[in-house]
């Protein structure tokens, strides 16, 4: 939370007319991200964890737990949501709106999730699983 409210809250004081002056661009980027969070959320739970998660693991923190996986970073769940990030670039730029096919027919946020799933999935099948973290 910090690395994404420093930054914003710095900009917003130093230079407050550069920050609200791009305001729209701003908000475009941040829901760049929207829609690869929402799929490896429904992957993960829905999919990867038939929805039964360890509570207990939720609350302990350190190494050793389902859930620190490699220093307490997910490398399934970066990886997804570069290639999320990139796959929504492609279909739609957020600061021109310049559009590239299939955005005429299904928006930016649709193949976005469709492609983050499906690579967290593979990441986590190939990789996490086999190694043993994540609590699977």
């Amino acid at each position: 939370m910090l690395f994404a409210l420093v930054p914003v809250a710095f900009v917003s004081l130093v230079v407050p007319d550069l920050f609200f002056s791009n305001f729209g661009t701003f908000l475009a980027f941040i829901g760049v991200f929207f829609a690869p969070i929402c799929a490896i959320q429904i992957v993960d739970y829905l999919i990867l964890r038939r929805q039964r998660i360890n509570i207990r693991a939720v609350f302990v923190g350190g190494p050793g737990t389902d859930y620190h996986y490699w220093g307490g970073f997910n490398p399934a769940a970066v990886l997804t949501m570069l290639a999320g990030f990139f796959t929504y670039l492609y279909l739609l730029n957020p600061v021109s709106y310049a559009s590239n096919t299939p955005y005429d027919y299904l928006t930016a946020s649709l193949p976005t999730a469709l492609v983050a799933g499906v690579v967290y999935a593979l990441i986590t099948v190939l990789v996490v699983k086999p190694a043993g973290k994540g609590g699977y």
